[in-house]
């Protein structure tokens, strides 16, 4: 390209076809960290992203689409402006334009089609959103021209060096943050660390499953032949309890052993804190190899899920697409196909080949697994087996919520608050599909127990199972989870099974928590007493066979979440829920025994009851909100103070 504006092939040398891509690539990089800024603003102002960092992000992952942007936009007019003489004259005008426009539009459009508050893409509203977007940038790819031709010109002639040098110096910036970005982060374990002498240690989590939806706990389909066999070689905990109803608080509470008005763990961009060591990072302390093959993408590296774990499934990612929601980002995910949600298909046989792997040492092994979670849609042959006659009319292929919520799947409490529209027949159907879920899981798992008797790990290890919270159908007038803290939310399955098989076939009343399983298979792995946590140490009382041994009275007992919204305290078979929503603050009271599924209300009937668990539960919540305690801090600060004994004396509590 010369200063009359002339392309390769017009009277000038190949030489000057590297002008036109540098052109194209210095205006892309700039257009694109514009709009890589402009989104970080927009995330970190909305809370989406975090904010200081997105900059950064902008310059690097926005700065390389530029440079592709740029080059396949100059390359494009180099090539087809030799043999098309309108595009071949236009070519300069054409420059600055397509290189400003195709950044906005694939990030603008992305976010537009994306956006829950806009129309969908193909609606009529929807049509005319994009539409006028695409106007907008036509305008601008318009209006830029003539600033083009004469930047155009510049870079063409006596000006060109000093753009080549930018474009150089660019590029070079780019790759020095990207490859500060790529640089490993410190993961993997100790090899100064002798070995443990302690048995294998595995973890079973299954999101988002329901207590009261396996046999063993008394459902009434076949959901679980599977698991109800590994219950049978193990003690089934029948008042265990989760850390809250959703993933991330609850799974922090098993990692860390504290409460999450402790951990801080609320949400999917909080990191668990340095100063908190890990569930993992104890085992491999002690002299473990561990491994975490995890299914649930909020679970991710760079939050503190992936601290202590030498091996991780999907594997470690560069913290450049690891972290953000940018569009970019999610579009990268998509074209690289890589799979942040590893079904129990790919993650059961991966973790298999893992725990069969030769070493000195012990494994410790994570797994958390997607199935039963929404949207529901097991693989034939469960994805009809549980239908009801006369429903599989109302079965979309994939599930789909019904004509009146155009036709969105079933993914988010958004779309479901209130829950209007979804009546008892499709209820049938959302349960069905859910229970066929849990019979994939079961499938799986039934495998996974089978290979570790092949291999003589089942016999030696401490197994557990259980959930991080479970999933409403309509029980309480909602659906899937996140806003209540009812049984069908907080009643967690909880199955242990001893090395050797010891206590096998037990129901054990014990009222096992979260927050206690992290000092608990501490001990039981023999690698020393947790420190800085809140939950308690059970294998004593696990381990114990004598009558009684169980734990037949539930010492006083919390659940929290997201502080000042959802509290809940279990005591002495009665349960109170606290809510504060904007202010205002409402109890309810249940008797556990009489009415598992907390459907009567008790706050009005039993006032004195209310009182006395509402006093524990305010002093509960002080305690835990001072942060990260030890277990004998925990401990005592749930014995009631004189004065609650008091009360609890008169009202038949206590002797």
């Amino acid at each position: 390209m010369n200063m009359n504006g002339k392309m390769p092939g017009e009277g000038e040398s190949a030489e000057r076809f590297p002008a036109a891509v540098v052109a194209a690539v210095l205006f892309s990089i700039a257009a694109a960290w514009i709009a890589g800024v402009v989104e970080g603003v927009v995330l970190a102002s909305t809370g989406a992203g975090r904010s200081g960092v997105e900059w950064v992000y902008a310059l690097i992952l926005y700065g390389w689409f530029g440079v592709i942007a740029g080059v396949a936009w100059g390359t494009f007019l180099a090539a087809f402006g030799a043999v098309v003489p309108p595009l071949r004259r236009a070519a300069p005008a054409l420059l600055l334009p397509g290189a400003l426009v195709i950044p906005a539009a694939v990030v603008g459009l992305f976010w537009l089609n994306r956006w829950n508050a806009l129309p969908g893409a193909m609606t009529a509203r929807g049509l005319a959103v994009n539409g006028g977007v695409l106007l907008a940038g036509t305008l601008l790819f318009a209006r830029t021209g003539p600033m083009s031709a004469r930047m155009a010109a510049l870079i063409g002639g006596h000006g060109r060096k000093g753009a080549f040098r930018l474009f150089f110096a660019t590029l070079l910036l780019l790759v020095m943050l990207t490859v500060a970005n790529l640089l490993p982060g410190a993961i993997g374990g100790d090899e100064s660390t002798p070995p443990a002498d302690g048995p294998p240690v595995i973890v079973l989590l299954a999101d988002t499953l329901r207590r009261d939806h396996l046999q063993c706990y008394g459902y009434p389909k076949a959901t679980s032949p599977a698991i109800d066999r590994f219950a049978r070689d193990a003690i089934q905990f029948v008042r265990s309890s989760t850390g809250g109803c959703r993933t991330v608080p609850s799974t922090a509470t098993l990692f860390t052993g504290n409460y999450p008005s402790a951990h801080g763990v609320m949400r999917a961009e909080n990191a668990i804190r340095s100063s908190m060591k890990t569930l993992a990072e104890r085992f491999r302390d002690g002299g473990y190899r561990t491994a975490a093959f995890i299914s649930n993408p909020y679970l991710r590296p760079g939050t503190g899920f992936s601290r202590g774990f030498d091996h991780r499934m999907p594997s470690r990612l560069p913290g450049l697409i690891s972290r953000r929601k940018t569009a970019l980002e999610r579009i990268a995910f998509r074209l690289a196909r890589y799979d942040l949600t590893p079904p129990a298909k790919r993650a059961i046989p991966a973790a298999l080949r893992w725990l069969e792997r030769s070493s000195a040492r012990p494994p410790f092994v994570y797994i958390h697994l997607m199935e039963p979670h929404s949207p529901y849609h097991p693989p034939r042959p469960f994805r009809l087996a549980f239908l009801p006659p006369g429903t599989k009319k109302l079965y979309h292929d994939p599930p789909r919520i019904p004509a009146e919520h155009d036709g969105k799947e079933w993914l988010s409490w958004a779309e479901y608050d209130p829950p209007g529209g979804i009546d008892s027949d499709r209820d049938e159907v959302m349960t069905a599909l859910y229970d066929g879920e849990i019979r994939n899981l079961d499938a799986w798992l039934g495998l996974f127990f089978h290979q570790l008797k092949e291999t003589g790990i089942y016999d030696r290890a401490v197994i557990v199972f259980l959930s991080d919270h479970g999933e409403e159908f309509a029980d309480h007038g909602g659906y899937f989870h996140g806003r209540s803290l009812y049984a069908e939310m907080t009643g967690m399955p909880l199955i242990l099974r001893l090395p050797g098989g010891r206590r096998s076939g037990t129901l054990s009343a014990l009222p096992l928590h979260t927050v206690d399983l992290l000092p608990t298979l501490v001990s039981l792995a023999g690698i020393g007493r947790s420190e800085r946590v809140q939950g308690r140490d059970r294998s004593g009382e696990i381990l114990d066979s004598s009558p009684g041994g169980a734990g037949e009275t539930a010492p006083l007992h919390a659940f929290l979440e997201e502080p000042p919204f959802l509290y809940s305290l279990r005591w002495d078979g009665f349960k109170v829920i606290e809510k504060n929503v904007a202010g205002r603050r409402t109890m309810t009271l249940f008797d556990e025994a009489a009415d598992p599924g907390e459907r009567n209300d008790l706050a009005s009937v039993r006032p004195d009851t209310l009182a006395l668990l509402d006093s524990l539960l305010e002093r509960m919540k002080a305690n835990v909100l001072q942060g990260a305690g030890s277990g004998e801090e925990e401990e005592e600060a749930t014995a009631p103070d004189p004065e609650t004994r008091r009360l609890l004396k008169s009202l038949g509590y206590t002797d």
